[in-house]
């Protein structure tokens, strides 16, 4: 596992070297990095809040068998705190990890992955 992150990391950075490389600039480089994480988290709400509900009833039903007396409730006001929460710690983060766009070395970087 800690092989397969240390290799994603490798390819974002040759990634926004290569941005770099290009002309880019470092503020439109992390617009980029904002807006594809922030899609990724608006796709990770879609699919793990609807996935997270058959989750828990099925361990509900699996575990309690026939004393099964109560069903996995979630309302839609959790759904949107939960949704908001997860977006808004995605947001966070990325704002976080972007600031590190511009210490990247960009010879160490594209010579790396050769």
């Amino acid at each position: 596992m800690e092989e397969f992150i240390k290799l994603k990391n490798i390819r974002k950075e040759y990634q926004f070297a290569t941005l770099k490389v290009l002309g880019f600039e470092d503020k439109k480089i992390k617009k980029i990095f904002i807006k594809q994480n922030n899609w990724i988290a608006i796709i990770s709400i879609i699919f793990g809040l609807p996935m997270g509900f058959y989750l828990t009833d099925w361990l509900f039903k699996t575990a309690i068998e026939e004393h099964y007396d109560f069903g996995a409730s979630i309302t839609l006001k959790t759904y949107i705190i939960s949704a908001l929460g997860t977006f808004v710690v995605s947001y966070l983060v990325s704002k976080f990890l972007s600031r590190k766009v511009k210490n990247i070395d960009m010879v160490s970087s594209l010579k790396g992955n050769e």
